[in-house]
């Protein structure tokens, strides 16, 4: 049988090196950890919520979290915008054709004007990398800014600022080139080539007379031009407001018929003839009810069918003011109601001596007239 006081003893020896152990674990602060049965299993995503206490009998707990922590994406970097590259204009005339490539797909942009503010844009909204737009009927002598571009569908992108400027107006064979106002006339009233039938400006032909307001017309569009405007007439006519005209002084004024072109050296310095009598050339204009009629006007007045500010013109029935080189100015119609749509004669024919000239003026002609002292010339 087993001695009870040595059992005893070795109880009381395992109880105080209990006490010691546990005394010596709090000197050296290593926590008691609780009996294992007390410990929980943290899963995936745990968080630890420890007890407050200061006891050496406290204990941590370990919970699992019913709530997942949140997903956090980083902020993608801004998409590129797309780059211009190749760029090339190519002007012909008044036409401007445009090709460009770009980094990415987008429509066709093009911003232009005739200042740096640009302010007007043309665009095709079909997607490629390589681009083309044309611009028409832009002015002669004119410079325009412009820059393409690509639009993605994330935005656009623009090359830089450029320009380019259109060429003069170019004339064809037989015409004289007017820069100030950028217009071509003929040289020679009109002639009928006699295989064609087509208008021609050459010297030495008798000029195509006994035409209507429409053929005349016709006649210009069929070789690609148009009839002068009055303005241009008495531009071309009259240099810089000079009462004397052409140079020379056997313009066919007094006669019993007309000349052929360029008989005599009724020319300008810019190397038009017979503006100045011959025969009455059509001009686009029509009048209005506005235009003067018969009488009751003076050679003050404004009238419809001047040059505004630069050239005014006679309104008086045979005006003959010195103001406008004693040239004629009548009217065929006795009424504003009749006037309207009538057709403008310029430069006046072989029949008025010294009333014809740069200011010579007939309004109110039917436009059906078909005369022997009417004829054309056209520009362009």
């Amino acid at each position: 049988m087993v001695n009870k006081g040595i059992v005893v003893l070795a109880l009381v020896g395992l109880l105080l090196a209990g006490y010691l152990v546990s005394q010596w674990l709090q000197s050296t602060g290593t926590p008691i950890l609780p009996p294992a049965s007390n410990a929980t299993a943290t899963p995936t995503n745990a968080t630890a919520s420890p007890t407050a206490s200061s006891s050496p009998e406290a204990s941590v707990s370990l919970q699992a979290s019913s709530t997942p922590l949140p997903s956090v994406s980083p902020t993608p970097p801004p998409l590129p915008l797309p780059n211009v590259s190749n760029i090339n204009v190519t002007v012909n005339g008044t036409t401007a054709n445009f090709t460009w490539a770009s980094s990415l797909p987008g429509y066709s942009v093009l911003e232009y004007g005739v200042t740096n503010a640009l302010g007007e844009k043309a665009s095709l909204e079909q997607t490629n990398s390589t681009h083309s737009l044309s611009l028409q009927n832009l002015s002669p002598k004119t410079t325009y800014y412009y820059k393409v571009g690509a639009c993605a569908p994330h935005g656009c992108g623009y090359s830089d600022l450029q320009s380019f400027t259109t060429p003069r107006k170019t004339c064809a064979s037989g015409m004289s080139y007017f820069d100030e106002k950028d217009f071509c006339m003929d040289r020679y009233e009109a002639a009928v080539d006699a295989i064609t039938r087509l208008p021609v400006t050459a010297s030495g032909k008798f000029p195509w007379i006994i035409v209507s307001y429409a053929e005349a017309s016709r006649a210009c569009t069929s070789v690609g031009k148009r009839l002068c405007t009055s303005e241009e007439f008495t531009f071309a006519c009259n240099i810089a407001g000079k009462k004397e005209g052409p140079i020379g002084s056997s313009c066919q004024l007094q006669g019993q018929s007309f000349n052929k072109t360029g008989e005599t050296d009724c020319t300008s310095k810019e190397g038009v003839h017979d503006q100045i009598g011959n025969v009455g050339e059509w001009v686009s204009d029509l009048a209005t009810s506005d235009t003067p009629y018969a009488s009751g006007f003076t050679a003050t007045d404004q009238n419809p069918l001047t040059l505004g500010a630069t050239y005014e013109f006679p309104r008086a029935m045979d005006a003959k003011t010195e103001k406008f080189g004693n040239d004629y100015y009548t009217s065929l119609v006795s009424s504003s109601s009749l006037m309207i749509g009538t057709g403008v004669l310029r430069g006046g024919d072989y029949t008025l001596g010294g009333q014809a000239g740069c200011f010579a003026f007939q309004v109110g002609v039917p436009l059906d007239t078909k005369t022997d002292k009417i004829g054309f010339r056209c520009c362009s």
